[in-house]
């Protein structure tokens, strides 16, 4: 039981904590070439494969850095399966926040990642939480990988 709580309060923590960056880049910043949208497709085709799918490659990746049968190993996959969720959700939630908010925050002195940390973050907050608690349930329906 400790190391299941371990391993989902990690990797939990890690999907939502890179996968809400990557979304606020994502939704606020300007790419070029719509390169957006390409990575977004990217991610939904990353979140359609099957985890079975991946379990063989899985194994002679960690296997060959030292990680089989390792926690490590356990966090770094699902925090692998679970960022390309976290970003789509996290993306639809600040794509609702008005750019207003965030070019007052910048010309109030503050860095692009100060907006992001004291204007945007708290603003999805119940976003957030949804997402915590998907990431949450996805771990434990993928019990075949341990």
């Amino acid at each position: 039981m400790r190391n299941s709580v371990i391993v989902a309060t990690v990797s939990t923590v890690f999907s939502i904590a890179i996968g809400t960056m990557g979304a606020y880049a994502l939704s606020w910043l300007k790419v070029p070439y719509k390169l957006d949208v390409i990575l977004l497709s990217w991610l939904l085709v990353v979140r359609i494969i099957h985890p079975m799918a991946l379990a063989i490659p899985f194994f002679f990746i960690l296997n060959s850095f030292g990680l089989y049968d390792t926690k490590l190993a356990l966090i770094l996959i699902y925090t692998a399966m679970n960022m390309p969720f976290t970003i789509w959700m996290m993306k639809a939630f600040f794509d609702e926040l008005p750019r207003s908010l965030g070019e007052a925050a910048e010309i109030d002195g503050c860095s692009k990642f100060g907006a992001f940390r004291r204007i945007a973050l708290p603003l999805v907050g119940p976003g957030l939480a949804a997402s915590v608690i998907f990431a949450l349930c996805w771990r434990g329906t993928s019990s075949c990988l341990h």
